[in-house]
């Protein structure tokens, strides 16, 4: 959907209302859709149990 802005404001990008808002400079406007959760899957499932690993760890702040 594309977002038309009564007020231009150049460089917002984010979310609001359930929506994020984004702009394409290959199509130079901006645009909106409905946040959507990511799927869990089994890669997921194993990125969280790593970094999980790691805080158990309590690496140091230079690390």
């Amino acid at each position: 959907m594309k977002v038309y802005y009564k007020n231009l404001i150049k460089s917002y990008s984010g979310n609001f209302d359930d929506l994020i808002y984004c702009y394409n400079p290959r199509l130079k406007c901006y645009y909106a859709r409905h946040y959507s959760r990511r799927r869990q899957t089994a890669q997921n499932q194993l990125y969280a149990d790593i970094a999980k690993n790691m805080k158990r760890l309590s690496p140091s702040p230079g690390y």
